[in-house]
C-alpha cells in the first residue's frame, strides 16, 4: 500500500513573489540565514506571504529603507511599516493602495491631508481616524459613507 500524502498549502511553501522556490544562495541576506536571522518559511523578504516578511523586517528593521522600491507590493508595504519616517513621503504615490495604507499608518496626523484624497477607501479610512482634528473637516463630504461616519464620530 502507498502512503498517501495530503498537499502542502501555498502558505506553508516557501514560495517567492514571482511563484519560485524561495533560494538562499541567491540571497543578498544569506548570511543571516547561518545567524538564524532569517530562514525560509519562517522570516524571509524574499517570501510572497506577508507575515514572513513582516517577521523578516521586525529582526532586521534597518534593512527596510531598502526596500521600498521593491517591485512586490507586499514587500514594501511591511517595508513601509518599519522604514525611517521621513522616507514614507516618497511612498505616498504608490501604485498600491497597501502600501499607501501602511504609510497612512505611520505619517504623523499633520501629514495625513495628503492621503484624504486617495482613490482608495480603505486608505481614506485610516486617514479619517488618525487626521488631525484641524483638517478633519475636509473629508465630511467624501465619497465614501464610512468615511463620513467615522469622520462624524470624531
Amino acid at each position: 500500500m502507498t502512503e498517501r500524502r495530503l498537499p502542502r498549502s501555498e502558505i506553508d511553501a516557501a514560495i517567492d513573489w514571482t511563484g519560485r522556490a524561495v533560494d538562499c544562495s541567491h540571497c543578498p541576506h544569506r548570511t543571516l540565514l547561518e545567524q538564524t536571522g532569517c530562514g525560509p518559511r519562517w522570516s524571509c523578504v524574499q517570501d510572497r506571504y506577508a507575515r514572513r516578511i513582516d517577521r523578516f523586517f521586525a529582526m532586521h528593521p534597518a534593512l527596510a529603507n531598502d526596500y521600498l522600491s521593491h517591485p512586490y507590493f507586499e514587500v514594501r508595504a511591511v517595508a513601509a511599516k518599519y522604514t525611517d519616517l521621513f522616507r514614507l513621503p516618497a511612498l505616498l504615490a504608490d501604485p498600491d493602495e497597501t502600501v499607501r495604507w501602511s504609510v497612512a499608518m505611520r505619517l504623523p496626523p499633520r501629514q495625513l491631508h495628503k492621503l484624504s484624497r486617495d482613490p482608495d477607501r480603505e486608505v481614506r479610512i485610516r486617514v479619517a481616524a488618525r487626521i488631525d482634528a484641524a483638517q478633519l473637516l475636509q473629508m465630511i463630504h467624501d465619497p465614501d459613507y464610512y468615511v463620513r461616519q467615522i469622520v462624524a464620530r470624531r
